[in-house]
């Protein structure tokens, strides 16, 4: 006969068996008293137990509410996969990011790679099967188009393997799921703001180069005026008049010019006036030349200048390799006659040649810029001795520097990281794009931008940090 365990526990106690019991009532009612209290106290933990599992049955499920709130909130899902079925398991609030019906059960693997943008699809693909196996964990953002929706999502997809590996081989992967569709949106937007403001700190860059180049070609056609006063000072019509006048006279007198050159008062001095005459002819034409010398110089610099200035007028996207000592002297060369015209000196050390590969007309605007800066900043200290040194460093093998120097009014300690801020200035009529574009346009050729000062009036040094291979 089978017992029930608790009989069997009583039984046990009073050292008895099925085929031995009480020969006396009080030991009977001893057995039934105790096996009665066994199973009342049995009903008890039942009971206890039975509570505690709805208890707990309620808090699990008050727990997955406010688990499924948070995802809502957080705008995220959960989901799980098992590759050897091919089955999925979503979150409802997964369900409803990707237009799934809370009722209906979730796209086996395939079906969901369906969802996703063809461009990213392949990406996908890759990344769960690395996360199957190579237990490769992931996190992807990728464009998906939900069940009840004509228009792509953006979704940043986290995930990994799951339990244990078989050989290395997991056969599940789980992970969340995160809406990004408005933080791409506002990023495009930044992007969008961004470009527009790289384009405006361009064109102000342009227009300084610009600037700096007409400054230039007004200086050398102020030169080109004082030439052309010159030549026309020693093309003097009094000496071919007189000239002309005295061989009028020759002519007059040509039949008997041994008379007229010997006995006429006239004719004596004709000689020696003819010297005089054709020395002064030659001191003219000496200057002459020199000044069409001077000329023809001056007119080949502004076309020199011209031509530079068309080139960087040009949408240069491409990286070549450039000296930049040359690059250097181009830039001076474009800020040098307005630096001469306010007797500013401007010094150039450059130890040894060296080839990078940059952008050249970014790497233009920069210095010119930067020159520029320097000679406003001089401008405003109203030193006696305005000097600007540009100085070429090797860093190491991979960087270079370009330091741009001047003893000029200096930058307080509290504005040198605000100087490259869009639209600070501290020039009255600056507009605070030089500074700002050139700290960009470094950055789009892999380099930095940064500045030194001691404090007002102690001048100022900008580095200009470039990468040798671009």
């Amino acid at each position: 006969m089978d017992l029930h365990k608790l009989l069997q526990r009583q039984l046990q106690k009073f050292n008895l068996d099925i085929n031995h019991l009480p020969s006396n009532l009080s030991s009977w009612q001893e057995l039934i008293s105790r096996i009665n209290q066994t199973y009342i106290e049995s009903d008890q933990d039942r009971y206890l137990i039975e509570r505690a599992m709805n208890i707990s049955s309620h808090e699990l499920q008050s727990l997955n509410e406010k688990l499924e709130d948070a995802q809502r909130v957080a705008g995220l899902g959960y989901w799980h996969t098992n590759k050897s079925t091919g089955k999925t398991v979503w979150s409802n609030q997964l369900r409803k990011m990707l237009g799934f019906d809370a009722t209906l059960k979730a796209p086996e693997l395939t079906d969901y790679f369906n969802m996703v943008h063809e461009d990213d699809r392949k990406t996908v693909q890759v990344k769960v099967m690395e996360a199957f196996n190579e237990g490769k964990y992931f996190d992807i953002e990728i464009r998906v188009k939900p069940a009840d929706s004509t228009d792509y999502r953006w979704y940043q997809f986290k995930g990994g393997p799951y339990g244990e590996a078989m050989n290395n081989i997991f056969n599940e992967i789980s992970g969340i799921a995160l809406d990004i569709t408005s933080r791409k949106k506002i990023e495009n937007e930044v992007d969008e703001l961004h470009n527009k403001v790289l384009i405006s700190a361009r064109r102000a860059g342009m227009s300084d180069v610009a600037t700096a180049v007409l400054h230039n070609i007004g200086n050398i056609l102020n030169s080109v005026n004082v030439s052309l006063g010159l030549l026309k000072e020693n093309h003097n019509d009094t000496h071919m008049q007189k000239l002309i006048a005295v061989l009028k006279l020759i002519q007059e007198n040509s039949k008997n010019l041994n008379y007229f050159f010997t006995q006429d008062d006239k004719g004596k001095h004709i000689p020696e006036y003819a010297i005089a005459l054709i020395t002064n002819f030659a001191k003219s034409y000496e200057s002459i030349n020199l000044e069409l010398e001077n000329l023809s110089k001056q007119i080949e610099h502004i076309r020199d200048i011209t031509q530079l200035q068309s080139s960087l007028s040009g949408i240069n996207k491409f990286m070549e390799r450039v000296e930049i000592c040359e690059m250097l002297s181009e830039a001076i060369s474009i800020c040098q006659y307005e630096l001469n015209q306010k007797h500013i000196s401007i010094t150039k050390i450059c130890p040894h040649k060296q080839i990078i590969l940059t952008d050249k007309i970014k790497l233009i605007q920069i210095l010119v810029n930067l020159i520029q800066n320097a000679k406003d900043a001089l401008l405003t200290a109203n030193v006696s001795s305005m000097t600007i040194v540009t100085e070429i460093k090797k860093v190491n093998e991979d960087f270079i520097e370009i330091r741009v120097i001047d003893n000029g009014i200096g930058i307080e300690k509290k504005n040198l990281t605000k100087i490259f801020s869009f639209g600070f200035t501290t020039k009255p009529e600056g507009h605070g794009f030089g500074l700002h574009g050139s700290a960009l346009a470094a950055k789009e050729i892999g380099g930095k931008l940064a500045a030194e000062s001691e404090g007002h009036g102690k001048g100022a040094e900008f580095i200009l940090t470039l990468p040798i291979e671009g």
